[in-house]
């Protein structure tokens, strides 16, 4: 891919986009934006430092922000360098150079001392494992986890009122969903229903539901029967493209169940 973006017009329109002067900066004004939405922070001794590696769509949404104030309530501290991409979108079109710039950037950002490494999106959580494949990374497989690894270590209870069922859907890149079935046996009032083939990909898979639009959108109808078999109130997932993808196949299926996040579903519930 880096070899034939090399020698095309459209390699080289693509790499102009995404440069540090283009896509950083849209990034920037996003964050500029919605700061005075986001909680403030405070670091207090003695608890678990958690480095947060936000991406790029949680960096101009402030919502994320939000459940995890309420999720845990100051029980840890949230640490957020002023990281660049993950870099799979430039790694994904063959711009290898732009790829290894956010990696080596990213690197250089990184604490020297934490306990997490932390996201939401299994993409950034795939991507920053796969550093070591391209750089000298001194990122810890065994540090870099998802929200939801966090949230079954901590052990935190949730009581929902109503009662609700739900759905999960494995993103591709997603490490490891050990953690949910953890977080949902805690979970008062939530019914989880396992559906066909959750593992399966939901069609979007980024630029690909825009070159291969018919082809996505019909494996996203296929996830969507799936989930609409389960009678789901909630599908849930730990990635934002994910969600676009699960939206896409209920769209033109005309299911019922609401997408969420993971960290959005937990932060409805009506105690903790």
């Amino acid at each position: 891919k880096a070899q034939y973006a090399k020698g095309k017009m459209f390699g080289k329109i693509i790499s102009f986009f995404q440069s540090r002067l283009i896509f950083n900066n849209l990034i920037n004004v996003g964050k500029i934006i919605t700061a005075p939405f986001r909680p403030k922070k405070k670091k207090i001794e003695g608890l678990l430092n958690i480095v947060y590696f936000k991406g790029c769509v949680n960096q101009i949404c402030p919502r994320t922000d939000r459940y995890l104030n309420k999720i845990f309530k100051n029980s840890i501290n949230i640490i957020e360098p002023n990281f660049e991409c993950c870099g799979l979108p430039f790694l994904s079109e063959g711009n290898l150079k732009r790829f290894e710039e956010c990696a080596e950037t990213n690197i250089k950002l990184l604490p020297k001392d934490y306990d997490y490494l932390a996201t939401d999106c299994a993409s950034c959580e795939s991507t920053l494992l796969d550093y070591k494949n391209y750089t000298q990374s001194p990122i810890d497989d065994l540090k870099t986890v998802n929200w939801g690894d966090i949230i079954a270590k901590q052990n935190i209870k949730f009581k929902f009122n109503k009662h609700v069922k739900v759905t999960f859907h494995k993103p591709c890149h997603l490490k490891s969903d050990k953690f949910f079935e953890s977080i949902i046996q805690n979970c008062e009032n939530v019914e989880y229903v396992k559906m066909d083939n959750y593992d399966d990909c939901c069609g979007f898979a980024g630029s690909f539901s825009l070159k291969n639009s018919k082809l996505s959108v019909q494996i996203s109808k296929q996830k969507a029967q799936n989930i609409n078999k389960t009678n789901a109130d909630y599908v849930i997932t730990t990635c934002p493209a994910c969600i676009a993808g699960l939206k896409q196949g209920l769209f033109f299926t005309g299911g019922r169940a609401k997408v969420v996040s993971l960290l959005e579903f937990l932060a409805k519930a009506d105690e903790q």
